[in-house]
């Protein structure tokens, strides 16, 4: 059995259609083999009905630009993905292939980061948040193994918290030395 790129054949149908829909209409190679210049257009009795048919003509043209556009678009993430396949960075889902010895990595560096935050972070401390280090502390009720409970009642990874020293958050530094100090005497 062969393995096949999942993602090269629908690369190539969104590509295709892009080039399809970027591609002159009828009418317009028509108007210009008609006016090579590209002065003038064919003139209609009625004012009305030219106006009517120059509206939905324009309405087609920006229908057409937008499926252009949403072809153009497709093209790339497939192309990209079918890239990726390749690479061996992704499955025939798209998703992302993670090697055992990264999930290991990543497990074992939240799981050091919590038992640190327990060993720090007592009930009733105040820490505070890493996507807003300067939005104020906030009152931790409880620390369970893999979440951190705030007084109002939310809970958060320990990834995300980071305590306070002196009633200021830690620099990165700061908390650094402070899990590397506490990692050498543990």
């Amino acid at each position: 059995m062969t393995d096949t790129n999942p993602f090269a054949a629908k690369a190539h149908r969104a590509r295709s259609e892009h080039e399809r829909l970027t591609a002159p209409t009828a009418q317009q190679r028509a108007m210009a083999d008609a006016f090579p210049l590209g002065a003038g257009s064919p003139g209609n009795s009625s004012a009305r009905r030219s106006a009517r048919g120059a509206g939905r003509r324009m309405d087609a043209s920006i229908d057409r630009a937008v499926r252009a556009e949403n072809a153009r678009k497709n093209a790339l993430h497939y192309e990209g993905l079918a890239a990726a396949y390749d690479r061996g960075e992704v499955n025939a889902q798209g998703r992302r292939i993670t090697s055992e010895a990264t999930r290991e990595r990543e497990a074992t560096a939240a799981d050091l980061y919590g038992a640190y935050l327990r060993a720090r972070v007592q009930p009733g401390d105040e820490v505070t948040l890493v996507q807003n280090p300067d939005g104020g502390g906030h009152v931790v009720t409880r620390i369970n193994r893999k979440t951190v409970t705030f007084a109002t009642g939310t809970q958060w990874p320990h990834i995300d918290i980071r305590p306070l020293r002196n009633g200021q958050p830690m620099t990165s530094d700061e908390l650094r030395e402070d899990f590397a100090a506490w990692r050498a005497a543990s």
